[in-house]
């Protein structure tokens, strides 16, 4: 086979997609898509950035041992500012089986023995693993001897310890012997049981200073941290717009010679009443598009009194209406069917088919009322999108601000972007979505409220 002149196959299609040099082919999906990974990567760089300079602090902190020998915490904890530790108690517990207890602080010194006692083997307090002798819980043993501050245990331990960052007590049955205590007839320990002892670890005032150095330096690199990240989302908003805007004066699209007229329910009547009573459009079947082609007459007439005579056209006009019930029906609907929940299909056709019908009954009896007592359909548009053929035209058009429209002075405004979640949702009144707006806020505060309860109830657990 022959490959043609222009490199392709014979019968393949010719490639018609060309970049200019140095153009970026991502460009060509639009500016949404480009911001996104601009954004991505600016906080990839921000990120990175922040890392290396909190590394000299994540040093400074792993020279300590706050953590050491804490099986349950992962290997980073040891570069976070718990790893500087603090004045704390700890416990140290033995079997009675064996002869030496070793105790000791990972930070700091031991400054005073606080508890000291015996718990029996399958005890509660054993179950617990308690290390105090203030506790209401069984200890399964009576050894108020063994569990006084003065007495010989706790004094030896202080004599050996104290001052020292860790130690060995060796021979530790001169102090409890194993059996029936002479002092308290209704102390049995035999090997089975634990002695526990509870200890205060003090931090050295010199250690201290350099930890609250260590600390102060933390939060002012927190509050650094903060404020350039804030500095660049700050950076990055204002860009997004500049290039936005960038963006739109190298891409006119339809949307940007849109305006948005918002439309009343008396104004609608009026201009029914005002097409009737003109013969407007006579032929028309359309309801709709009667209304249409009156509002694209009337702007049009109002143009040519702004431009001096110079006219200007109308491309096309989109209506709003009060429909959101029946997208939101017909999406449900759309659901069944990709589901095949056949049941809950016939019930959602039900349920529009009864809603339509009553709207259709709503319109029927309008037609016996007076403007003021007619009651709003899904037929009513509730505002019009009006795109201009022109830039002058729209430039004439927004200019004026307000137009009159069904004997009423009119608010002219720049369109939105159309998104299903506005356009879906254009018919909901103001104190609708005020309410639907404080119900959120409501809901999230009371979340936030059980979560820090739940976390209190946790901790105090």
């Amino acid at each position: 086979m022959d490959i043609q002149e222009d490199g392709s196959l014979p019968g393949e299609p010719k490639f018609d997609f060309f970049l200019d040099e140095g153009e970026d082919p991502m460009g060509r999906l639009g500016y949404g898509i480009v911001s996104y990974f601009q954004l991505i990567f600016t906080f990839l760089v921000i990120f990175f950035l922040l890392l290396c300079g909190h590394i000299p602090m994540m040093y400074n902190y792993s020279t300590w041992k706050a953590y050491e020998g804490e099986k349950q915490l992962s290997l980073t904890t040891a570069f976070t500012i718990g790893n500087l530790g603090q004045s704390m108690p700890r416990c140290a517990t033995m079997q009675m089986a064996g002869a030496a207890l070793p105790i000791g602080c990972n930070t700091g010194l031991i400054s005073n023995i606080t508890h000291v006692g015996v718990y029996g083997f399958g005890s509660v307090a054993f179950d617990k693993g308690l290390c105090a002798s203030n506790t209401a819980d069984d200890t399964g043993l009576d050894c108020e001897s063994y569990s006084n501050i003065d007495g010989a245990l706790a004094t030896g331990l202080s004599d050996s310890c104290v001052g020292k960052q860790s130690c060995i007590v060796q021979n530790i049955h001169d102090y409890i012997a194993t059996g029936t205590s002479p002092l308290d007839p209704g102390c049995t320990i035999d090997d089975k049981d634990t002695l526990y002892v509870q200890y205060f670890c003090q931090v050295p005032l010199e250690d201290l200073t350099t930890k609250r150095v260590e600390a102060l330096q933390a939060g002012c690199a927190a509050i650094f941290a903060c404020l350039v990240l804030l500095a660049v989302i700050k950076f990055r908003v204002d860009l997004m717009g500049i290039e936005k805007n960038a963006w739109d004066l190298e891409t006119v699209t339809a949307s940007d010679y849109t305006l948005e007229i918002q439309l009343t329910l008396a104004q609608v009547q009026e201009m029914r009443a005002k097409i009737y009573a003109n013969s407007f459009a006579y032929n028309e079947i359309s309801d709709g598009y009667k209304l249409k082609l009156w509002l694209i007459h009337r702007i049009e007439e109002q143009l040519n009194e702004l431009s001096g005579g110079a006219g200007g056209k109308v491309a096309c006009v989109d209506f709003t209406y009060y429909n959101s019930w029946l997208l939101e029906g017909l999406r449900s609907r759309g659901d069944c069917i990709k589901y095949q929940t056949w049941k809950e299909f016939n019930q959602v056709n039900r349920d529009l088919n009864e809603k339509v019908a009553a709207d259709f009954k709503t319109l029927d009896e309008n037609y016996y009322k007076g403007d003021a007592d007619k009651l709003p359909t899904m037929f009513d548009p509730i505002s019009a999108f009006v795109t201009m053929e022109t830039e002058e035209a729209y430039n004439n058009l927004s200019g004026a601000g307000n137009i009159m429209l069904g004997d009423v002075d009119t608010e002219v405004v720049e369109a939105l972007e159309p998104t299903n979640i506005l356009w879906q949702n254009y018919d909901m009144e103001g104190l609708a979505r005020a309410a639907r707006f404080v119900s959120i806020i409501l809901t999230t505060c009371v979340v936030l409220g059980l979560v820090f309860v739940i976390a209190f109830i946790a901790k105090d657990a």
